[in-house]
């Protein structure tokens, strides 16, 4: 894996900044969309089960920029935070 550190912000800095807010918002948005398509009943369990997911992908799979890093902690914080 190759982490980038803040290197002046220079082209490929920029680029993997703009992949990490983009996976972070493709995660984000598959999350709502499957919690909104299940019944009622069933929306806290899944949404738990998605928020979990994600925390996984995270860490399987960490940001490369500190801007992404930070988003990713901040999105995990606040999903522990709701079960806690």
């Amino acid at each position: 894996m190759n982490y980038y550190h803040n290197q002046n912000y220079n082209l490929d800095y920029q680029n993997a900044v703009v992949q990490d807010f983009a996976n972070w918002a493709i995660k984000f948005a598959l999350s709502k969309i499957i919690v909104a398509s299940v019944p009622q009943q069933d929306r806290t369990q899944v949404e738990a089960i998605c928020d979990g997911v994600t925390g996984a992908l995270d860490l399987i799979n960490p940001p490369k920029t500190r801007e992404g890093q930070a988003i990713a902690f901040g999105t995990n914080a606040y999903n522990l935070s709701k079960y806690l």
